[in-house]
């Protein structure tokens, strides 16, 4: 066993040793989780700024190995907050691997985010909010949204919306998703260019305020343009569409509300649901529940900590990965209460600042032949505490036994 850490809250030495301290009392938590898990072969505690600690450990279960990361989050401390991170600053992209992301944006520990359309445009499947502005969705999947307490919410969330041109009105269904059935609002925050869509119908808005927009032009899609805010129509609207001079109301928000709603990102599954194990009818590749694979997740402890979890897979000598329900058996085993996945398979990576280091870095081991893998989010962590004093666990020191009797 191992532990190191940064020391931020301790200035009388003594006292700090004899009464503890608020992180100190963290990583004994941490410490005594790991500490009682089945055939644990090693571990190592951390802790990495005020308010936050990272465990590693490796186990057997049932003669398979497992190795597991986890971060544990103080959403009380004053100096955390959490945010999302987004591949090039576009809901369409390329990717970008966790790591960057969070190097990017400076972040001291998170994890990947959302499913995506893996190795075409990167879209996410599920919601996402970054710094307080809804960029994408929300779908019919589980997601979790965080307020400027760092209070997270657990819900399926629902786009409420409409276009209210004179006495027509058009339902909203989609934000920043292309191409649409219904309406959707497009931002430029989706990318440089909307694909062509034949039978959509895109209509550039003009901001008047108050909710209030100007339909500047009505365009068939029928080749791509260069992306500006409107909405899509589709052409299986029976009412008429807006026409260019019109005055349109447009009005929209995410359900349940959320106050204060600083970050959030999906799609789920939701694994456990008040300490239960959740079979969640919208899960993201179904297909993948019995699956033993890499898994990361989400979830809140008693007493309010949240914690990152996540195992390692597809390496048979190391930690072959779990199915779902294995993996909300040992998240329920923690005392977790509520829990939400995050994509798994070759996108689990789980990063965290180390010690004394002023920058993150993979603290799993990524499945895709040890690589990252290009991802579209991430769900981070962000710290504006300085760097504390750097302590270690002391290492076994032994001395020699003097003779009491003389050598012959």
């Amino acid at each position: 066993m191992a532990a190191v850490g940064e020391v931020h809250d301790g200035v009388d030495w003594g006292r700090m040793l004899t009464a503890g301290t608020r992180d100190l009392r963290a990583l004994a938590k941490m410490f005594a989780l790991i500490a009682v898990q089945p055939n644990l072969r090693w571990m190592n505690v951390e802790t990495t700024a005020p308010g936050i600690t990272f465990g590693q450990y490796a186990m057997t279960t049932k003669t398979v190995p497992h190795v597991v990361q986890l971060i544990g989050v103080d959403p009380s401390e004053p100096t955390l907050r959490f945010d999302t991170a987004l591949s090039h600053e576009h809901v369409i992209s390329k990717g970008e691997r966790t790591s960057d992301l969070a190097l990017r944006t400076k972040a001291v520990a998170g994890a990947n985010g959302d499913y995506f359309d893996i190795g075409r445009t990167y879209e996410p499947q599920g919601m996402l909010i970054k710094s307080g502005v809804l960029l994408h969705g929300p779908t019919d999947h589980e997601a979790v949204v965080f307020d400027r307490t760092n209070k997270p919410t657990f819900a399926i969330f629902h786009l409420r919306g409409t276009v209210v041109d004179g006495a027509r009105s058009y339902r909203i269904t989609l934000y920043n998703s292309w191409p649409t059935r219904d309406v959707a609002i497009i931002t430029p925050d989706y990318g440089p260019t909307l694909a062509a869509a034949p039978g959509v119908t895109f209509a550039a808005l003009q901001p008047l305020g108050e909710g209030k927009y100007r339909v500047l032009s009505l365009q068939p899609m029928t080749v791509a343009i260069p992306v500006t805010f409107g909405l899509g129509f589709s052409s299986e609207l029976r009412e008429p569409l807006p026409q260019p001079g019109d005055v349109v109301d447009v009005h929209y928000a995410i359900e349940p509300p959320v106050p204060g709603a600083v970050a959030g990102i999906g799609s789920g599954p939701l694994l456990l649901k008040d300490g239960e194990w959740y079979e969640d009818k919208h899960a993201p590749a179904p297909d993948e529940r019995d699956v033993q694979w890499p898994v990361i997740a989400i979830g809140t402890m008693p007493g309010g900590t949240l914690m990152f979890a996540a195992v390692d897979g597809r390496h048979p000598e190391r930690s072959i990965g779990m199915t779902r329900p294995e993996f909300a058996e040992m998240l329920r085993g923690y005392g977790m209460l509520d829990a939400m996945a995050l994509d798994s398979g070759g996108s689990v990576t789980l990063v965290s600042r180390a010690p004394g280091n002023a920058a993150t870095t993979v603290r799993n081991v990524p499945s895709d032949f040890d690589q990252e893998r290009y991802v579209t989010d991430a769900l981070f962590v962000y710290s504006t505490a300085p760097l504390g004093t750097i302590v270690t666990s002391p290492r076994p020191h032994v001395e020699p036994t003097p003779l009491t009797v003389p050598l012959r």
